[in-house]
C-alpha cells in the first residue's frame, strides 16, 4: 500500500506538531488508503476513482510547470534556507513527494552556507507545523553549537513545535505580524482497534519475547500499565524539548511551553520570538 510506510510513522512515533495538522494528515492517509482498497473500504466508504492530480507541483519532474510561488529575495551575501512542510529524520521520496522536509537537507545547507565564505549571514526561512520528535534535539544541539556566522529565522506562517525547536537554535527569530510561533509539546498518537476487530469477528493474538514487546499494536487492547510506558516516552521528550528552548531562549515562561502558538506581537511579549517584521524582503534588509 502506497501510504502504509508514512501511516505507522503516524501511529508508531511521539511527534513535535501542532495538532491540527497530524489530525489532517492522518484523516487524509486513512482516506487515501481506503479508497485503494476493491470494492467498498473499512467502514463502509466506497472506493473512489482515482483523481489524475499533482501531490505537489513544486516538485522537480513535475506535470505542472509553474513558477515557483514563494521566489526567495536575492541579498549578497545572505543564504537562504528554507525550512516548508513537515518535518522528518531519513525521509523517503515519497514522504518528501507528500510535503515532507528532511532535517539532514537542512543541516547540510546550513553547514555548506557556514563554511562558504562568500556567505556572511544565514537565514531559516520557515512555513512548518512541526514535525517527527526524532532528530529534533540532535538537529537543535548541532546548529547551536556549530554556528560560525549569524543565524536568523524568519516565519510568515507558522513555525510550530518540531520547527520552533529547530527555530530556536538561531540567534535570533522574527515573525509577521500574524504568523504563528510555539506550540510546544509532544503528541504520540495510540490506536486501539481491537474492539472493532472483535465486533467484526477477528481477534488477534500478539506471540511475543518480552513484556513490552509489541507495545502499541492497535489490533490488541492497550493495558494501562501500557499507556503509563508511553506516556513516561513523552514527557521525557518534551521535558527535552523544553529544556532545549530554555537554553538560547531563558526568559521564556513554562506556562508558554504548554502547547499553544501565538501571533506575532504576542510571541514576542511571551519572549518567543524577537521581533515582528512585515515580510521577508523587509527583514533580509534590516539584517
Amino acid at each position: 500500500m502506497r501510504y502504509a510506510q508514512i501511516y505507522s510513522r503516524l501511529l508508531s512515533s511521539p511527534w513535535f506538531i501542532d495538532e491540527t495538522t497530524l489530525t489532517a494528515i492522518t484523516t487524509l492517509l486513512e482516506s487515501r488508503m481506503n479508497s485503494a482498497l476493491p470494492g467498498r473500504a473499512a467502514g463502509g466508504l466506497a472506493r473512489r476513482k482515482p483523481v489524475a492530480h499533482d501531490d505537489n507541483p513544486d516538485l522537480e519532474g513535475s506535470d505542472d510547470e509553474e513558477d515557483d510561488p514563494c521566489p526567495l529575495p536575492e541579498i549578497p551575501g545572505v543564504s537562504v534556507i528554507r525550512m516548508f512542510g513537515v518535518l522528518g529524520k531519513h525521509l523517503s521520496a515519497l514522504e518528501m513527494a507528500c510535503g515532507g522536509c528532511d532535517m539532514d537537507a537542512i543541516a547540510r545547507q546550513v553547514d555548506q552556507a557556514m563554511a562558504d565564505p562568500a556567505v556572511q549571514k544565514v537565514v531559516l526561512y520557515i512555513d512548518s507545523p512541526g514535525g517527527m520528535a526524532i532528530g529534533c534535539h540532535e538537529l537543535f544541539t548541532h546548529l547551536f553549537q556549530s554556528k560560525t556566522k549569524p543565524l536568523y529565522a524568519y516565519t510568515d506562517v507558522l513555525c510550530g513545535s518540531a520547527a520552533y525547536y529547530i527555530a530556536s537554535a538561531a540567534d535570533a527569530l522574527f515573525v509577521a505580524p500574524t504568523a504563528r510561533v510555539g506550540s510546544i509539546g509532544t503528541l504520540l498518537m495510540v490506536c486501539d482497534a481491537s474492539k472493532a476487530y472483535e465486533e467484526q469477528g477477528v481477534k488477534f493474538t500478539l506471540l511475543k519475547s518480552g513484556e513490552w514487546k509489541g507495545l502499541g499494536d492497535p489490533r490488541v487492547p492497550m493495558s494501562k500499565e501500557g499507556l503509563a510506558i508511553l506516556q513516561n516516552l513523552v514527557d521525557k521528550l518534551g521535558s527535552q524539548f523544553r529544556a532545549d528552548v530554555m537554553k538560547s531562549r531563558p526568559s521564556v515562561d513554562k506556562a508558554d511551553m504548554e502547547g499553544l502558538a501565538y501571533l506575532g506581537a504576542d510571541a514576542v511579549e511571551r519572549k518567543l520570538a524577537d521581533g515582528v517584521v512585515l515580510d521577508l524582503a523587509t527583514f533580509l534588509k534590516g539584517i
